[in-house]
């Protein structure tokens, strides 16, 4: 494993996810390996497991490019997701750890009343993550990454302004009880409840905003 590589990718994955590259800009080679500090060989490697995730474009001769976005993405995005996540989460209440849920109460705990909806969406991407992490799975899990980040993107391109995180976060309470009893069965039931209600906002506000005319496609 590559430390420079990991690094690279992860830095240029949160930046292509969190919209500071935007859809469809280029990336700059030299101009990245300065500002990462990095070397050309673990960017080309980043790259290339980017590029397996499809958050960026590799153009032959032209150069590579954070991925365009297109909303009608999400119905299929988070249809994968109900489809997958549940699968995760009954691994995690039979595998998972005391130190799993422990640190996935903290997480829950350091957001309590908060109403910043970057905290409350670090805190969602937390709590997915342990239970990811707590399953086990090294086959589904690196599909459901890149499904999520792809939700996570869309998301924070259309609708950040528009969708009540506090609700997606009391939902992670409730899975936190099932995974600490230990069950299976709950805690894909509350999985799939969470996503597809989280599916269902978005869905709504997004028929709302294209009323409205306030949502531009992103090709």
């Amino acid at each position: 494993m590559s430390s420079d590589r990991d690094r690279a990718y992860e830095e240029l994955h949160r930046r292509i996810v969190h919209l500071e590259i935007a859809p469809g800009e280029v990336i700059r080679e030299a101009e990245t390996m300065a500002v990462l500090g990095v070397g050309r060989t673990p960017l080309r490697e980043a790259v290339q497991m980017l590029e397996r995730d499809q958050l960026v474009t590799v153009v032959p001769r032209q150069g590579v490019f954070a991925g365009t976005v297109d909303i009608a993405d999400l119905a299929e995005l988070y249809r994968s997701r109900a489809a997958l996540e549940p699968v995760l989460a009954e691994q995690a209440a039979r595998r998972g750890t005391d130190a799993h849920w422990y640190e996935m109460a903290q997480v829950l705990a350091e957001v309590e009343g908060v109403d910043d909806v970057e905290r409350l969406v670090d805190a969602d991407t937390a709590c997915h993550r342990i239970v990811w992490d707590a399953a086990g799975s090294r086959y589904l899990r690196p599909t459901v990454e890149m499904l999520y980040a792809h939700s996570d993107r869309l998301w924070r391109l259309y609708l950040a302004d528009v969708t009540d995180m506090s609700n997606a976060v009391d939902e992670h309470r409730a899975l936190h009880a099932a995974l600490v009893a230990g069950d299976a069965d709950r805690a894909a039931e509350l999985t799939e409840s969470h996503v597809r209600t989280f599916e269902a906002e978005v869905l709504e506000q997004l028929q709302v905003g294209m009323r409205a005319g306030s949502l531009a496609r992103v090709r």
